[in-house]
């Protein structure tokens, strides 16, 4: 069988006429009819238009009347899902590790700043307020000594 046998079966078993499918598709009669007759090719985007009209899967509308056991066809479904789901996971894990990573780089980099501003090789200079900009750290040329009272 065809696809376009199969269109036109299912089609009629769901219950709609050319010009429904047409008018759900946004195209005219003919050109719903020329797909069903074979006179249009029909390309992936036309196909998953017509199985949304359908409330089918591509799949479905290829496998539609074919002899397929059913129990392999939900289990490739269910297969398929559970590997996006897995896929998801890992995604998810990669991002946490990246978040956690970032976080842990932060910290180490918030401790070594400090260690540099108490040990006087860096110094934070004020906001300034003509640009309006935080003028951020500055690399002192010598660390500062610290005088000792004798």
């Amino acid at each position: 069988m065809t696809i376009y046998e199969k269109l036109r079966l299912i089609r009629l078993e769901k219950g709609f006429s050319q010009e429904n499918m047409a008018n759900e598709m946004g195209i005219k009669t003919q050109s719903y009819s020329n797909i069903e007759s074979g006179q249009t090719d029909m390309n992936w985007s036309r196909l998953l238009q017509i199985a949304g009209v359908f409330k089918m899967s591509i799949v479905e509308i290829i496998l539609y009347g074919e002899k397929v056991d059913e129990m392999d066809f939900v289990k490739s479904k269910v297969e398929y899902h559970i590997k996006q789901e897995e896929a998801a996971v890992i995604d998810m894990q990669f991002w946490r590790n990246q978040a956690m990573s970032l976080t842990e780089l932060s910290l180490k980099l918030q401790s070594e700043k400090e260690r540099m501003q108490n040990d006087g090789c860096i110094k934070k200079i004020a906001y300034d307020s003509t640009t309006k900009q935080d003028t951020g750290l500055s690399v002192a040329a010598e660390p500062e000594l610290k005088k000792k009272k004798h």
